[in-house]
């Protein structure tokens, strides 16, 4: 009799850490659904925090990537693909969603432009335009202005030594020759023209922009 009272407890030991074995193997999908869609939600978390990390590091590599060293290295390439001609300005800009250097080339009677991209330094548009064929324009082929870009960008920068100069080049306005400069500083947009040959600035405008 005890024997046999030994061997019942045995079993019922066994069975008991037979079913606390199979409970710590049960699979998760037995596991109630508000459990699983918990660990959804956390993934999601996760994803939209490494997207915003991500766009950080996008802006921050657009900040590098404006530099003038940046820009000179475009102005190399353009000039390599016109093969001849004389830069008259550069812009920098948004297009096919990538930032680009915008590089103008006078040619002859030929206006050309190149899209540069700022990160690869690969030409991904090239526009020629024919000034011969817009009576303004014909002024920018018949007359050589006294200040070349170079100068031009000097004297912008000595009138707002802390501002970034996005665009510069060389254009016609009333018959004149100008310099049509974008700047930014800080959170202001400046648009400013300076005579081509007289050296003065004019038509200031500024745009404050939202923060």
């Amino acid at each position: 009799m005890r024997k046999l009272l030994i061997i019942l407890i045995a079993i019922t030991i066994f069975i008991i850490i037979l079913l606390t074995t199979f409970n710590y193997k049960v699979p998760n999908e037995n596991l109630p659904s508000n459990t699983k869609d918990t660990s959804r939600v956390e993934q999601s978390k996760e994803q939209a925090r490494d997207q915003v990390k991500e766009a950080s590091q996008v802006k921050e590599t657009t900040s590098v990537e404006t530099k003038d060293q940046t820009r000179d290295q475009a102005k190399e390439i353009a000039l390599k693909e016109a093969k001849t001609g004389q830069i008259i300005g550069y812009d920098l800009d948004y297009e096919y969603g990538k930032l680009v250097h915008e590089i103008f080339i006078l040619d002859g009677k030929l206006e050309k432009e190149y899209n540069i991209d700022t990160q690869t330094g690969k030409i991904l548009k090239t526009e020629i335009k024919n000034l011969s064929m817009d009576p303004e324009y014909r002024l920018m082929l018949n007359t050589k202005p006294k200040i070349d870009l170079t100068k031009a960008e000097s004297l912008v920068k000595q009138k707002y030594p802390k501002a970034r100069v996005k665009k510069l080049k060389l254009d016609v306005e009333d018959n004149v020759l100008v310099y049509e400069a974008s700047l930014n500083e800080a959170n202001k947009e400046i648009e400013v023209r300076l005579d081509a040959n007289a050296g003065t600035f004019s038509h200031k405008d500024i745009e404050i922009e939202d923060d």
